[in-house]
C-alpha cells in the first residue's frame, strides 16, 4: 500500500476534516500538558513532541505505535508533574542541582 507525504495529508485522505480536526486536537493537547510542566522534564517533552512534528512531515506516523506511546508519555507525566510537582522536579532536576536536604535522592543501588 502507498503512504500519503506527510501524517497530515494521510489522516485528511484516509478519515477527512473531522480526523484531521480531531487529531489536531490531540497534538494541540499534547502540546499543552507539555508546557505545563517545567524545567528539564518540560524541555525533554516539547523537544520529544518537534522532533516527532517535523519527522511526521515526511512520513506517515499516525499507524505507528511509537506516536501513541509518544501522546501517552506526555500526558502521563504532566499528570505526574500537576500532581507532585516537587517530587517530578527531584526525579528530573538538572546535575548541577541536588535533593533537598528534607527529600534525600534515591539512588537505583538503595531499590
Amino acid at each position: 500500500m502507498d503512504t500519503a507525504h506527510n501524517t497530515a495529508l494521510s489522516i485528511l485522505v484516509g478519515g477527512g476534516l473531522c480526523a484531521l480536526f480531531l487529531a489536531s486536537i490531540l497534538f494541540v493537547l499534547a502540546l499543552r500538558a507539555a508546557f505545563s510542566t517545567r524545567g528539564p522534564l518540560r524541555l525533554a517533552l516539547v523537544t520529544s513532541l518537534m522532533v516527532w512534528a517535523v519527522a511526521s512531515l515526511a512520513a506517515t506516523a499516525e499507524e505507528n505505535r511509537a506516536t501513541w506511546l509518544l501522546f501517552a508519555i506526555v500526558a502521563v507525566a504532566a499528570r505526574l508533574h500537576n500532581e507532585a510537582p516537587e517530587e517530578t522536579t527531584i526525579c528530573f532536576s538538572s546535575a548541577g542541582h541536588a535533593a533537598p536536604a528534607s527529600q534525600p535522592a534515591i539512588h537505583l543501588a538503595e531499590v
